[in-house]
Parts: C-alpha cells; sequence; structure tokens
C-alpha cells in the first residue's frame, strides 16, 4: 500500500503545482475487482487489464507474496503490452513478476532487500542493483518504502521539470529525506545504525562474499586492520565476533531461498558457501531450531 499510494500521491501534487495534467494514471486489476492490500483493506480499482496506449508505463507494485501472486495472466498481458510500446517498471517486488514474465534481460533493476537473494538466485541475466530506485532506460524500478516518492521526482527532473520536482518535494516535506534516501543502500538494513566505516565495509565485503566463502583474515586485509583488531571493532558495534557474523548473514541468506524459492537444500547450501549438505543442515538447526528439509516441508 505505502508504495502505491506514494506514487500515486506524487503525480497528484505535481499536477496540482503544475495547474495541469503532467501525469495521467490509472489503476487495474486482473478481473477488475477490489485488491486485498498490504494493510488488509479492499485498495478500488478502474477497472480490469485493458490495452494501454504506446508509451504509456505500466507499474506492476508487488507484496510479500509476490512468488505466489505472479499468475500466468498478467504475465502474458505484460508481454502482450511491452510488445506494443509500453514501458514497465516494478514496484516493492514488483520487478519479480516482471523478470518472471521475461521482460528485465539485461536490465538494472532494484527490488525490496527481503527479495534480492531470491532474486538473484532466479534471475542471473538481470542486473540487480542496492539503489532505493533505479530508471534504465524504459524500466522503472523501486525497491518499495518511500522510493516511489523519489523515483517520480527523478522522473519529473529527467524531463526538464527540475523546479517543479523541487516543489513537490517540499510540499510532501521530503526535500531532507530525498537527500539521504538518495545515497542509501538497501542490501542490509541492520547495518545502517553502523557508524564506522571499517565495519562497514568488513560487512558489505561479507555481503558479496556468501557463496564463496572467504577467511576472515581477508576482510580484516581488506578494512586495512589486524584480524584480533577486526574481532574487537565487532564486538563493538555488532555485539559478536566477525565469524559469528558471517555465518549468520550465510544462514539468514540460506532461509530466505528456502522460503522463496523452489532450489534444492544442496543448491541452497552450495549458494551460501557450504560444502555439503549435512554440514548446512547441522548450522542451519543450531541458527533456526530446526532443520532445513522441516522449514522446506
Amino acid at each position: 500500500m505505502l508504495s502505491t499510494i506514494t506514487v500515486l500521491e506524487t503525480m497528484r501534487i505535481a499536477n496540482r503545482l503544475a495547474e495541469r495534467d503532467v501525469f495521467a494514471w490509472s489503476t487495474a486489476s486482473e478481473d477488475g475487482a477490489p485488491v486485498r492490500s498490504s494493510l488488509d483493506m479492499a485498495f478500488p480499482v478502474d477497472g480490469p487489464l485493458g490495452n494501454p496506449r504506446s508509451g504509456s508505463i505500466i507499474l506492476v507494485c508487488g507484496g510479500t507474496d509476490v512468488q505466489a501472486t505472479a499468475s500466468r495472466q498478467t504475465m502474458a498481458w505484460l508481454r502482450k503490452c511491452i510488445s506494443h510500446g509500453v514501458f514497465v517498471g516494478g514496484l516493492c517486488t514488483g520487478s519479480y513478476v516482471l523478470a518472471k514474465a521475461g521482460l528485465l534481460q539485461g536490465r538494472r533493476v532494484t527490488i525490496h532487500w527481503e527479495q534480492s537473494d531470491s532474486f538473484a538466485e532466479n534471475f542471473p541475466d538481470v542486473d540487480l542493483s542496492t539503489a532505493p530506485y533505479e530508471i534504465d532506460g524504459g524500466t522503472l524500478s523501486t525497491a518499495g518504502g518511500t522510493a516511489g516518492i523519489d523515483l517520480f521526482l527523478e522522473v519529473l527532473r529527467q524531463s526538464g521539470q527540475s523546479t517543479l520536482a523541487h516543489e513537490v518535494a517540499a510540499q510532501l516535506m521530503y526535500v531532507n529525506i530525498h537527500d539521504l534516501q538518495a545515497r542509501s543502500d538497501i542490501r542490509r538494513p541492520s547495518r545502517m545504525k553502523v557508524r564506522n566505516s571499517k565495519v562497514v565495509a568488513a560487512v558489505t565485503r561479507m555481503e558479496a562474499s556468501v557463496e564463496n566463502v572467504v577467511p576472515i583474515a581477508d576482510f580484516a586485509d581488506h578494512v586495512g586492520v589486524s584480524v584480533r583488531q577486526l574481532e574487537r571493532l565487532f564486538k563493538t558495534y555488532m555485539g559478536g565476533t566477525p565469524t559469528h557474523y558471517y555465518m549468520r548473514l550465510r544462514l539468514d541468506r540460506a532461509l530466505r531461498l528456502l522460503l522463496q524459492t523452489d532450489m534444492t537444500l544442496t543448491d541452497v547450501a552450495f549458494a551460501t558457501g557450504f560444502q555439503t549438505s549435512s554440514g548446512f543442515a547441522r548450522k542451519f538447526r543450531e541458527r533456526f531450531g530446526h532443520p532445513p528439509s522441516k522449514l522446506r516441508r
């Protein structure tokens, strides 16, 4: 709901301040019936899936159960629309639907961080970003939250309406927030509170080394400290050792892959840096209290 409303409000305010229709929009569902939103409220739409004119943009908004709701009917409709000169975009987890429909090969897009691991595994031919929003040619995407505001402020700027974009941000009380979000990274929200640059750099390197595990000494070398110094920094800022944090990072990714993909347990183990399924299952059980096979069932 937040992703949908922020986009609609940004367009509405742009029209009001410009005193003309800078944007025009309509909402749709597969059958034209109201959609049950994340707030468990019925969200009314203007009608069923139709035939948008060439040059328009279809924005697909997805939620936590996007894999289950990416229907064949919607994906076939999206493919038909894009073949007739329509652009597409994904809000929150909407990029999953577009990728599943085969519309994002070679495109740079973003998605909500909870879905990023499974997205990367399922769609290796898509350039997955960690930015709050992306515009790659005619493809738009956000990682959820308030990033829809940032996306459409950028749409205004790219269309030569920078002054209007600033006025819209001011109307939304969003000027300072926008400046901060433009520099943010959505990969690991838990580290956003960390203000030590060496810890952040080490964590960033760990996130990029989940499948191909490297020794802790490599992370220490990367940030220019000794292993013992890195351990002290992690104890201070992360509440534990680098080894413990690295293992939790890998197991948390394994959990998301088990919940969001149909990968085999062996494939999940290899994708998170474990050499054997038994070793993976043992560590998983220690972390979550039950084996991965039980979770998959």
